[in-house]
């Protein structure tokens, strides 16, 4: 049954041949794409970029309460860098790792941080 709404069959999202469009529907292309720059750090002034990672991923732009932002951002960063140092097979050590989100005209920093990378603790 078409309920003349745009919804399809009994409302429930479904559509068919027979469904009415009272107004155009525009699919925008959604963009969530992201450089992760992994950095070893020798010394607190020393680091040599070791990785480029370039993900397609919503997971830092999630919304969050203000006062819960940057747990979030550092607990999400850190699983990423983990899943990733782990599938190139990385040597444990100190790393900085950077998350920009990526636009075609310009990078955007989302967040930094310093983590531990200790291959056996995941196991």
């Amino acid at each position: 049954m078409d309920t003349g709404w745009g919804l399809g069959v009994a409302g429930l999202g479904i559509v068919t041949s027979k469904t009415k469009v009272d107004h155009p529907v525009t699919v925008s292309t959604w963009n969530y794409t992201h450089d992760i720059e992994y950095r070893r750090e020798l010394s607190k002034s020393n680091r040599v970029h070791e990785y480029t990672e370039t993900v397609d991923d919503q997971g830092w732009c999630f919304s969050q309460k203000p006062e819960n932002k940057e747990a979030w951002l550092t607990m999400y960063t850190q699983a990423c860098a983990e899943d990733f140092l782990a599938r190139r097979g990385a040597k444990p050590g100190n790393f900085v790792v950077t998350v920009y989100r990526a636009f075609p005209d310009r990078r955007v920093l989302v967040i930094a941080i310093r983590m531990k990378w200790a291959p056996g603790r995941l196991a």
